[in-house]
């Protein structure tokens, strides 16, 4: 029942913070764009894809943690992802673990300037909670 709970809470969390900052999207090289990239099914979907695969790594759970990673990454033109870093991390394996979920992501519809697909940056926070 605890488990359950916890799982409950952490997937809560995430939740929240997928909608609770608004991500932000910055073309490569290009001043403004025509049309955002979005994940296929928009955010809601974004929300359920990132729900359905994060997993709070034992050591956050045996050290309560709970916080925000900011991952950062490219959307390239053909939808993939790529250069996928950590902007403001929280240690205790959830870096790593936003990290994984990011790069594990399907295609994404590519931004676009002048009708044509192109590079944009994205930021995407990741809430982890423990329930503690």
């Amino acid at each position: 029942m605890k488990k359950s709970l916890l799982l409950i809470m952490l997937l809560c969390g995430i939740t929240l913070g997928v909608f609770a900052q608004k991500t932000q999207e910055t073309p490569v090289g290009v001043s403004v764009l025509d049309e955002q990239p979005q994940f296929k099914g928009g955010m809601p979907a974004l929300q359920v894809f990132v729900s359905k695969n994060i997993k709070l790594p034992q050591e956050a759970r045996n050290n309560h943690v709970n916080g925000e990673v900011v991952v950062h990454f490219i959307i390239e033109k053909d939808g993939t992802i790529s250069n996928v870093s950590v902007g403001k991390g929280i240690g205790y394996g959830c870096d790593e673990e936003a990290v994984r979920v990011v790069k594990k992501m399907p295609k994404w519809i590519a931004g676009k300037k002048n009708k044509e697909a192109v590079r944009v940056k994205y930021m995407l926070p990741i809430s982890f909670q423990t329930g503690e």
